[in-house]
């Protein structure tokens, strides 16, 4: 084996990627180190020398392969954070809407009012239909923001929907069963019609940031509607327990999509950042607490299913930051500061 195919050998070694990342990382290093070798080669130096001092001037296998991880993270992460976006805009707008229109008083609004009059459909039928169309602003923002990998995730409130039944179905199996053809329809018959829906607008979405002008006037636009629904959503809060419980789940789970964007900064402000989200995570813990002490002190009785539901997504949420926040403190204390990421700019 020559001296290259070693080195490149001891390198692999050393790529905690997958292995189509890791082949083309190591096609990369090999071209660079046989061009070396060709130029030393032309010099006067054999080629079994030529090679050998190319693979002294690359570095040692274990550091060039910690670089190459950080550039490839890098890289990265630009993508990770497109991704967390989209989903923030879809599932946002997707929990606003639910805040907005998800409850029995949301009947007499003017534009429930409106689709059942222009469609025939009945209160339950309209709104599900208005929630998709409201949908679409949002759906065309998530794929602009995903881009082009990232675009289906413009459908994140439908599939979050067909998840949420199918544990119900799970922990509810009996009582689910009893209408059951319902159940099929509403929890994953029309959310997957929908899913398909969003994420053709998130497509289409994805391709109109080809176009500058239009990315821009699109964008705008649905950058204020998505802004409108949660100021809308913030509103509808202050006075409905039940709308207050989503925006404390919503609130909880941007918290964790930032967490996740942020949790790859510098070692210099990464303490800084662990104690701001743990805090966060505190109170909303803590907010969760103080509600269910309330309803237990006043002996009521929760009958309204959604607020349970969005009250125990707050808290669980809040769980899980904590949860990752302490694994990230010790992953970060427990690796050497060589290997702990990017180094301070």
């Amino acid at each position: 084996m020559s001296e290259i195919e070693e080195y490149l050998e001891r390198l692999r070694s050393h790529l905690d990627v997958g292995a189509r990342r890791a082949d083309e990382i190591v096609a990369e290093v090999r071209s660079h180190l046989e061009a070396r070798a060709g130029e030393l080669g032309a010099g006067g130096l054999s080629r079994e020398e030529a090679g050998a001092a190319a693979v002294c001037s690359f570095g040692e296998p274990a550091q060039v392969a910690a670089d190459l991880l950080r550039a490839n993270s890098r890289h990265r992460r630009p993508q990770a954070l497109r991704a967390l976006g989209a989903v923030a805009v879809s599932l946002g707008a997707g929990f606003a809407l639910a805040a907005l229109y998800g409850s029995s008083e949301s009947r007499n609004s003017l534009s429930v009012r409106i689709m059942m009059s222009i469609t025939g459909l009945d209160w339950f039928n309209a709104g599900w239909l208005l929630m998709v169309i409201a949908l679409i602003p949002a759906a065309l923002l998530a794929g602009m923001v995903g881009g082009r990998r990232f675009w289906w995730l413009a459908s994140a409130p439908a599939l979050f929907w067909i998840s949420f039944c199918s544990v119900l179905m799970v922990v509810y199996g009996s009582r689910w069963s009893a209408g059951q053809r319902d159940a099929v329809i509403y929890s994953f018959a029309l959310p997957a019609g929908d899913a398909f829906v969003l994420a053709g607008i998130g497509w289409l979405g994805a391709r109109l940031t080809k176009v500058r002008l239009m990315a821009y006037a699109a964008g705008s636009v649905c950058g204020l509607y998505v802004s409108w629904l949660a100021f809308g959503a913030l509103w509808s809060a202050l006075t409905s327990d039940a709308g207050s419980g989503v925006t404390a789940a919503v609130t909880q789970g941007v918290l964790l999509i930032l967490f996740a964007a942020t949790r790859r900064q510098s070692r210099r402000i990464r303490p800084a950042l662990a104690a701001a989200f743990a805090a966060l995570f505190v109170m909303g813990s803590l907010l969760v607490a103080v509600v269910a002490y309330i309803f237990l002190v006043e002996g009521a009785r929760v009958t309204d299913f959604r607020m349970a539901f969005t009250w125990l997504l707050a808290a669980l949420e809040s769980l899980i930051g904590l949860v990752a926040v302490a694994a990230w403190l010790y992953r970060d204390h427990s690796r050497p500061a060589s290997a702990a990421g990017p180094s301070p700019s």
